[in-house]
């Protein structure tokens, strides 16, 4: 039994050191090319600093690690990406720039959101040669203090050159966005300021319209917008001989609190 087993083991050793001996001469399991695409938007270089020595001599590795390698990727640069195994060895990596959905103001920084929800920084070392990195939608959004951290606790470390998935409530972004337009309000804003008091989440629109700017603080409930709208802009005919700037508070029940402030 044991000469068997014995036998067997040697045999073993004999066919692996052969294919070894096969492969040092012939590279067969050599990784033999990542085709980058389109190559503008992101260098082969890139992506091949971040495959290790034992991938590139085996490939078949690749396969179990591209979750690793599209990961990586995507926390360094605003793209999406996906990678393949096109033949014998050649893998294909297709990228696309990420488009700036909202540029927000957030921790005393600009940060562009995608609509999937990822944040960078507008000063990230890539967005000189990603495309379409104008915000889609003309409103700052702002993130105040007293909302929640918009990057969640496993990316706590903020960087200007990482992209990061963020905790952004993007489908209430674009309901408040969908309304707005609906009301005929959504053009006409500078900036969407978000922020919360006790339990409850609040908008502040800020409007800059020459002589004066208007700030416009209401509850971040669409479904009330609708009697609130046509009663601010009684306001706003209201006051149009007032050169002052305005504050509008619409968050009480009943009644809307107008007072002018200092700025011109």
């Amino acid at each position: 039994m044991v000469k068997r087993w014995l036998t067997l083991f040697l045999l073993a050793a004999l066919i692996t050191g052969g294919l070894f001996q096969i492969e040092e001469r012939f590279q067969l399991f050599r990784l033999r090319s990542l085709d980058v695409q389109p190559s503008a938007i992101l260098p082969n270089q890139m992506v091949w600093q971040h495959i290790p020595e034992k991938v590139r001599r085996f490939w078949p590795l690749l396969l179990f690690q591209r979750r690793r390698l599209v990961t990586t990727i995507l926390e360094e640069i605003p793209v999406k990406a996906s990678l393949s195994l096109t033949g014998w060895g050649d893998f294909r990596l297709k990228v696309a720039p990420l488009t700036p959905w909202f540029m927000v103001f957030w921790k005393g920084s600009e940060w562009y959101l995608s609509v999937d929800g990822r944040i960078w920084s507008v000063h990230h070392n890539m967005n000189n040669v990603i495309l379409q990195q104008e915000p889609r939608e003309g409103p700052i959004l702002v993130w105040t203090n007293s909302m929640y951290d918009l990057v969640s606790a496993p990316s706590r470390r903020v960087s200007l050159n990482s992209v990061m998935k963020s905790q952004a409530p993007v489908e209430k972004l674009q309901t408040w966005k969908e309304k707005l337009e609906e009301l005929g309000y959504y053009k006409r804003i500078d900036s969407i300021a978000v922020l919360q008091k006790d339990e409850d989440l609040f908008l502040e629109l800020l409007v800059r319209r020459s002589p004066r700017t208007v700030r416009m603080l209401i509850q971040a409930s669409p479904e009330k917008w609708e009697q609130l709208f046509p009663a601010v802009d009684e306001i706003l005919k209201e006051t149009s001989a007032v050169q002052r700037d305005l504050y509008i508070d619409a968050t009480y029940s009943g009644k809307i609190l107008v007072r002018t402030e200092s700025g011109h």
